[in-house]
């Protein structure tokens, strides 16, 4: 199966556990994965017959920046359920990483990555 990559895409967003973390703006960075048949706009340099990627990050955009979510998997959830219901999407899979966690004075990198089928969601 054919595959539209989106990387790095970079976030200011509040995201996290504790009061501190959903107080302030965090750097976060999302890679995404969407497996889709890229072979009726290869055929015709149509923009119409694959994913716009522009319309397509302001939907990331937004549930990024949007509400604040305790976990990262629920984010990248939230970002896998939508990536799967643009329109001959199969597959997606969603990295989303903060950058800069902290716990205490240590402050280091944190990433989940999940992976889902359109046949997975019903």
């Amino acid at each position: 199966m054919d595959k539209i990559v989106l990387r790095n895409l970079h976030f200011m967003a509040s995201h996290g556990v504790t009061e501190q973390e959903k107080s302030l703006l965090q750097p976060f960075r999302v890679t995404i994965k969407l497996s889709v048949d890229l072979a009726p706009a290869a055929a015709s340099d149509d923009l119409t017959k694959t994913l716009d990627y522009g319309q397509y990050y302001l939907k990331v955009k937004e549930i990024v920046e949007g509400e604040s979510f305790n976990l990262l998997e629920t984010l990248a959830g939230r970002i896998a359920e939508m990536s799967l219901q643009q329109s001959g999407v199969s597959k997606a899979k969603v990295e989303v990483e903060k950058t800069a966690a902290k716990v205490g004075d240590i402050e280091f990198g944190a990433a989940v990555v999940i992976e889902r089928n359109s046949d997975e969601n019903g």
